[in-house]
């Protein structure tokens, strides 16, 4: 894309270098990013060098974690050919770069006696920048390209890319002729990040730096670039068993959060009631003694008993032992929900597929709540759902994120991923029974009303795609009823 932007750029008197390649977009994110960082580790008070130097380990980690991970990825294929051509040929995957880039910082933090967890929080703040400046600069440069689209989102590159080419081998398009309108992955991934970030900017914002900012950012990425794989049209990525590479990556990444977190949970509600029997042993033995006078210093006595006149000795007085002190019975604090079960029926009406007939979808969820800030949550857990048309009947399986900002006490927005797995079940046996893979994102609201819950979602969009049934995309628009445990 980037030989377009240029010949329009010269085509209006603008010098060819306004248009950036793929290093410069690199650069520039590097820098922007790292200023952000930076600037919120000074807020924070945490040693501004010895977080410069966590960055400068994070930028070349990330740079070498992509090739290595491509490398490794190609040893198969390196190994099937007797050739080292497909390792020395391997480009780099964002996924490396993202995975190598959190070690090395881990380990130079640890060294220097720094927490690791802060500079993880505070680095989401250049990771959606980052991901966004280089998915722009893979755009200008025509990897990582999209489907063929019809929609108004899809765009042609240039003959001799890598678009043009794939198009070309597979008999689309003639030599020479541009590609075919292709889904933009590149600022769709890039989106996903930015998205990511203002998520994680959440519980950034109100100080916690106990690595939730983080988690919310990779879930959220995770989760967007699961679903952004069905739309690649590049085939070279690898595929195992019907998922990509960077879709086993994504689901890896989504259960080690959700298990470090469920882990973290348990466990803190423990070391709660170890801190509090610990104070409680502190305190008693205080209050018991508020009341009492402190003894004078010896000289003070002493004078203190020559000024008072002699007088006979007293007689001992029994003192009755004191009551012990009155404790107010302490108020029960309510606990809070932790599963939410609900049920959904939407209407689905197909969008730009006159060959594919409406219908309705029910379904149910199971979701663990996972508190990010006082009013910020994120809900977890899975989903099944039934759609039927007079066609076929869709059978599938998802893993729901939702993440639910709570505005008042009745009132919650709320905004849902779902990526999922869909079989195909056609009533008519001249098309044989399929699979495919989708991803349902949706923004409504709900209103806990007790432990019952209330739901609207007016925009809720539902994609499936595979190579059978090509790309069906749906507007299902739905209602709920649900309780809360």
């Amino acid at each position: 894309m980037r030989p377009v932007f240029v010949d329009w750029l010269v085509r209006h008197g603008w010098p060819a270098w306004f248009c950036p390649d793929y290093v410069t977009m690199v650069g520039i994110a590097t820098l922007l990013a790292s200023a952000l960082v930076l600037r919120q580790a000074e807020r924070d008070g945490a040693r501004v060098e010895v977080q410069a130097r966590a960055l400068l380990c994070t930028y070349f980690a990330s740079l070498l974690g992509g090739y290595l991970f491509e490398w490794i990825r190609m040893i198969p294929e390196a190994i099937a050919q007797r050739s080292i051509l497909p390792i020395a040929l391997a480009g780099r995957a964002a996924y490396g770069g993202l995975i190598f880039g959190t070690l090395a910082p881990m380990v130079y933090l640890r060294r220097r006696g720094e927490r690791f967890v802060d500079f993880l929080d505070r680095s989401t703040l250049g990771l959606g920048l980052v991901f966004a400046f280089v998915r722009f600069g893979c755009f200008l440069e025509g990897c990582d390209f999209g489907r063929p689209t019809s929609s108004w989102l899809g765009v042609r590159f240039p003959a001799d890319s890598l678009a043009a080419e794939a198009h070309l081998a597979a008999g689309w398009i003639p030599r020479g002729a541009a590609s075919l309108p292709v889904h933009p992955t590149e600022l769709y991934e890039g989106a996903v990040g930015l998205l990511a970030t203002l998520l994680a900017g959440i519980p950034l914002r109100s100080g916690r730096r106990d690595g939730a900012a983080f988690a919310t950012w990779l879930v959220t990425y995770a989760l967007g670039r699961f679903s952004l794989e069905l739309l690649r049209g590049d085939v070279e990525r690898g595929s195992y068993a019907s998922l990509s590479t960077a879709q086993w990556v994504s689901v890896a990444i989504v259960a080690i959060v959700v298990m470090s977190v469920v882990v973290t949970a348990r466990r803190r509600p423990k070391t709660i009631a170890v801190v509090a029997l610990t104070v409680s042993l502190f305190a008693l033995p205080l209050e018991a003694h508020a009341d009492e006078a402190l003894p004078p210093p010896p000289q003070q006595q002493q004078q203190q008993e020559q000024q008072q006149p002699a007088s006979p000795p007293a007689q001992p007085v029994q003192v009755a032992p004191a009551p012990p002190p009155y404790e107010a019975p302490k108020a029960e604090r309510p606990r809070e929900r932790v599963v939410t079960l609900r049920v959904a029926l939407a209407p689905s009406l197909t969008l730009a597929r006159p060959d594919v007939p409406s219908g309705w979808a029910g379904e149910f969820d199971a979701l663990y709540r996972l508190r990010l800030a006082p009013r910020t949550r994120l809900d977890l857990g899975l989903e099944g759902r039934r759609y039927e048309n007079v066609d076929a009947v869709h059978l599938s399986v998802g893993i729901a994120a939702e993440f639910v900002f709570e505005i008042r006490r009745y009132f919650e927005l709320l905004l849902t991923l779902v990526p999922h797995h869909t079989w195909f079940d056609f009533k008519s046996d001249f098309f044989s029974d399929t699979n495919a893979y989708g991803l349902r994102y949706a923004f409504g609201a709900q209103f806990p009303i007790g432990r019952a819950i209330l739901g609207v979602t007016p925009l809720s969009f539902t994609t499936t795609s595979s190579l059978t049934v090509g790309v069906i995309s749906q507007w299902e628009p739905r209602v709920w009823a649900g309780v809360s445990f």
